[in-house]
């Protein structure tokens, strides 16, 4: 059976390539239709809702070519040849378009007499050949090409109008003013915005927009020191009702599918729709706030006339000249509707929406055709298994933890716990579920405040940063991440096999192995284990002989523990393997982890300039925040415990020293403390710092007592922080370790040695174990 989709698109173009791009196109052009006939029959909702549908579109177009390659099509038979209609499962267009081939209709059989073939023959097979084995460009080739130009040209446009915008927002001046904050205070209280709106001025003149997300920006052109109080409330209203909205990063999605579908005129047309009705329903928001119609036309001109030239830039702008006689007619229109967009109107839009690009995406209309036609086609073309594309099915634990090694992005202000799962729900489409039996028992309610707001982490520290204070925890159980208590998290243990060859780079020498093990009861989790009463077990891998002969041979470790353990150890053994690795190795694309934790070292020893009289705490983390490009977050519950509030002032100006120098200085007087969390640096309570554990590795080969390395790790513990040791009643522990450092290519080199030094112990401990071994390293004879 062929689509009628496909019946278009044969007649259109040759091959598969061209028939796709058709099909994409047709597909995205009745969504898009779909959209504005709606609009059009419902002329009295409000310009919210009108945004909404819009942008629900455009995001849909971009879910279309994603639907119809990864998700199976459902295709709709219309009655043919005596045939009844019916829905049927197809095969993926993946396995349709990418991995389909030919099987010649005849082959020459070795058992039959060969023939002398005439000299014309050799020729028109030479010819035949030639033709047959000429590069062509086919029809979808060219389309292919085109497209890709397009993108090309279109998203660099993209790319500098948004490159100049975010130049134009560096390059501006903050506004201290006293009118100016005190009025952008009061309006964001108004509007019920938590988030820290910065207020900047430039020297151009330009119309007042919003810049950014996670830390939006308002613009303001040089003239705005002269405007009216009017004038600003006006402004300022528009511009807070752009970042109450998120009308930012809809006009970003826009310009992605104008980037993408840079020939389909509809989608320019829903790009524009988008950013004139974001305006529409700001200046709602404007209006229902208590501003006369007339006085704020007024303002609107005002501006208008102040803006020499118009700037193309995708970021929400107040005073477009191309649209503003018509936004003025609509803001005197009484008989507008100026609602916002309520929160059951909202879910039931995306709900509808969803359901319509899913429709649009993965079902077909096909026709049948008759049964011989069907055979003769099957005769003519037949399918191959192509071995090179098969690929091990992912389990659905694998799809799981796929996602939650993936980078995200999250921002939360007072959202229910419940709100927040599904968000996660739906951005990495696992299936998560909260175990309510679980929280309920513990008196935890499923709707707990939520307050997050990061970037560039993975999702599953994120989820760990939500769930920590509420104490819960994420784990995989069933085929699905479960919301839990930390007590039946604990309970649920599996038991993995680690090979250390794959992991760390080598096998486990015999003399290797209780080193290691100990430093991982230890190090990692030391009260999990059944030495300590608990339930976790290491036990070494049966070695075989020819393990016992080739220490290159996989070494096996077979541990029992909790998920959140088992992903202790995995980053442990990676650690080690990075020291003991050799240069090469090292040179490896780090992880997201990885990189946000070498992000957060090298800014701690970074120099850093500060000039802090009475700033608020937050603030002052913010600015260092952006100033050093890494993730601090603030450990809120422990802080309230202590009664330190974040709004505390801080008065400092110095310069020259490092990062972890000034966090001392500003945090230490009101007793809190910076540490390096992982993905982020967390301000706690000094008290809350000491019970935060961290598993270092220190590499003392070439340091004075390397080889007697239970001398040196006795060393420390007596003049580091003597208190804070294991002997002594505290959680530190130092491991001694020694590996072989492998040649190129994982082969063990014999006559070189690592000695190694695990080390659990707090931030300040480690700062003073590194300054112990830099002095050691200093006075080596």
């Amino acid at each position: 059976m062929n689509t009628l989709f496909e019946s278009f698109s044969s007649s259109f173009a040759g091959n598969n390539a061209s028939a796709f791009a058709f099909d994409i196109a047709l597909r995205s052009t009745v969504l898009l239709l779909g959209a504005l006939i709606v609009i059009a029959i419902c002329r009295r909702v409000s310009a919210a809702a009108r945004h909404r549908l819009w942008l629900l579109s455009v995001v849909g177009v971009l879910w279309i070519p994603i639907l119809y390659l990864a998700a199976p099509q459902l295709k709709f038979a219309l009655p043919g040849a005596d045939k009844p209609a019916r829905f049927s499962e197809a095969t993926s267009i993946t396995s349709q378009w990418l991995f389909t081939e030919t099987i010649p209709t005849s082959k020459p059989n070795s058992a039959q007499p060969a023939t002398p073939a005439r000299p014309e023959t050799f020729e028109a097979a030479s010819m035949t050949s030639a033709v047959a084995d000429a590069p062509a460009w086919h029809t979808g080739d060219v389309l292919l090409v085109t497209w890709a130009a397009g993108v090309l040209i279109v998203g660099l446009l993209s790319l500098i109008s948004i490159a100049s915008a975010h130049w134009l927002v560096r390059k501006s001046a903050m506004l201290s003013d006293d009118a100016w904050q005190g009025l952008l205070l009061s309006l964001r209280e108004q509007l019920g915005i938590s988030r820290t709106v910065q207020l900047r001025s430039c020297d151009r003149p330009i119309s007042p927009m919003t810049w950014g997300l996670m830390r939006p920006v308002i613009l303001l052109p040089r003239d705005c020191a002269s405007w009216t109080d009017e004038c600003r409330r006006a402004v300022l209203l528009h511009e807070l009702a752009h970042i109450q909205r998120h009308d930012w990063l809809s006009q970003m999605l826009a310009q992605v599918a104008c980037v993408v579908y840079w020939f389909h005129p509809l989608v320019w047309f829903a790009n524009r729709q988008v950013r004139k009705e974001s305006d529409c329903a700001a200046d709602d928001v404007v209006l229902t706030a208590g501003m006369p119609a007339t006085t704020y036309a007024e303002q609107l001109l005002v501006i208008a006339q102040q803006i020499s030239a118009e700037w193309l830039h995708p970021a929400p702008a107040m005073a477009r000249r191309g649209q503003l006689s018509q936004r003025i007619g609509v803001l005197l229109d009484p008989r507008r509707n100026r609602r916002g967009l309520g929160r059951r109107v909202s879910v039931l839009m995306t709900a509808v929406a969803f359901c319509a690009v899913a429709f649009v995406g993965v079902v077909s209309v096909t026709v049948a055709e008759d049964e011989t036609v069907v055979k003769n086609k099957a005769v003519k073309k037949m399918p191959v298994e192509d071995k090179q594309a098969a690929k091990p099915v992912a389990t659905v634990r694998d799809q799981i933890e796929r996602a939650l090694r993936s980078t995200t992005e999250v921002d939360f202000q007072d959202q229910p716990l419940t709100d927040v799962v599904i968000n996660f729900k739906d951005m990495h489409n696992i299936s998560i579920v909260i175990d309510d039996v679980a929280l309920n028992d513990e008196g935890i309610s499923p709707d707990s405040p939520v307050n997050l707001t990061l970037a560039g982490i993975t999702t599953e520290f994120a989820l760990r940063l939500i769930l920590d204070p509420l104490e819960l925890e994420a784990v995989v159980d069933d085929d699905v991440l479960k919301i839990t208590t930390k007590a039946v998290a604990a309970g649920i243990l599996e038991t993995r096999v680690y090979d250390l060859k794959n992991i760390m780079g080598q096998a486990l020498a015999p003399q290797q192995f209780y080193p290691l093990r100990n430093a991982i009861i230890e190090c990692v989790a030391p009260d999990t284990w059944s030495e300590a009463g608990g339930s976790g077990v290491i036990a070494q891998g049966p070695a075989t002989e020819e393990e016992k002969r080739d220490t290159s041979a996989p070494g096996i470790l077979v541990i029992r523990q909790t998920a959140k353990v088992h992903h202790q150890i995995l980053g442990l053994l990676a650690d080690l393997r990075q020291v003991l690795n050799p240069p090469s190795e090292k040179k490896l694309e780090p992880t997201t982890q990885e990189k946000n934790e070498q992000a957060i070292r090298k800014a701690l020893a970074s120099p850093s300039e500060v000039d802090f009289q009475d700033q608020p705490l937050i603030d002052v983390a913010l600015h260092l925040q952006d100033l050093h490009n890494i993730q601090i977050v603030f450990d809120e519950m422990a802080m309230n415990d202590e009664g330190i509030s974040t709004d505390t002032p801080v008065n400092l100006s110095l310069g020259g020293i490092s990062l972890q120098k000034v966090l001392r200085l500003i945090l230490g007087p009101i007793q809190l403390q910076a540490v390096s969390y992982e993905e982020v640096l967390l301000i706690t309570t000094a008290t809350k710092a000491e019970e935060l554990q961290i598993v270092r590795i220190y590499d003392v080969s070439e340091l004075p007592l390397s080889r007697d390395t239970k001398l040196l790790a006795t060393t420390i513990e007596s003049t580091v922080l003597p208190d804070t040791w294991n002997e002594s009643g505290g959680g530190g522990v130092i491991a001694p370790f020694s590996g072989s450092i492998l040649r190129q290519k994982n082969q063990i080199d014999p006559f070189r040695e690592s000695n190694l030094l695990i080390v659990r112990q707090t931030e300040q401990g480690h700062e003073q174990v590194a300054a112990l071994l830099d002095q050691l390293r200093r006075v080596k004879r």
